[in-house]
């Protein structure tokens, strides 16, 4: 985490920085910027628009809906998520909606 808001980059020389953007509600996003040989020299200025989720905005908000948990596992990304649908779908029959982009899960 380096900041929330505006945040100063710098991107060393002959190397390159991969800046994630995350807010909940909103699509998580990702830019790459390349200072080295044969790349666009990184902008002095970038605005990185982010995009709302709707799963999130057409869901309620309860105490038991859109809490986000944070797991750490040893597992790829991939084999989580699918042990952690496989793990949901054992005590709820149907699942309307989920998308591994957001991590959102939704049951009826």
């Amino acid at each position: 985490m380096q900041g929330t808001g505006q945040v100063e980059v710098t991107v060393p020389a002959y190397a390159c920085v991969t800046i994630i953007v995350e807010k909940t509600g909103f699509l998580k996003g990702s830019i790459e910027f390349c200072n080295k040989p044969g790349f666009t020299e990184p902008p002095k200025i970038y605005q990185y628009k982010m995009e709302k989720d709707d799963a999130y905005e057409s869901s309620e908000a309860t105490d038991v809906a859109n809490v986000d948990i944070e797991l750490k596992v040893r597992k790829s990304e991939d084999e989580a998520w699918r042990l952690l649908t496989q793990i949901i779908t054992s005590y709820v029959d149907a699942i309307e909606i989920t998308d591994k982009q957001t991590g959102n899960l939704r049951t009826s």
